[in-house]
């Protein structure tokens, strides 16, 4: 249960740090947004990864 513990913690600091980085993006303005292939997909894969991460932390408190 420790480990499992230890886990939880991590993935929510993992989807925090994801979360922040998509913050980063918010200023950036839509025409530049829509331009620009590799900042759309590096807020796509930012959005993956949280979203992977909220699938991840809902299937590990199942089990605690």
């Amino acid at each position: 249960m420790v480990d499992e513990q230890a886990r939880l913690r991590e993935m929510l600091a993992d989807l925090e740090e994801y979360l922040d980085g998509l913050r980063e993006k918010q200023g950036v303005p839509k025409d530049r947004f829509e331009n620009d292939a590799d900042l759309q997909d590096i807020v796509e894969r930012r959005l993956e990864k949280a979203t992977q991460t909220c699938i991840d932390i809902g299937r590990l408190i199942g089990r605690l």
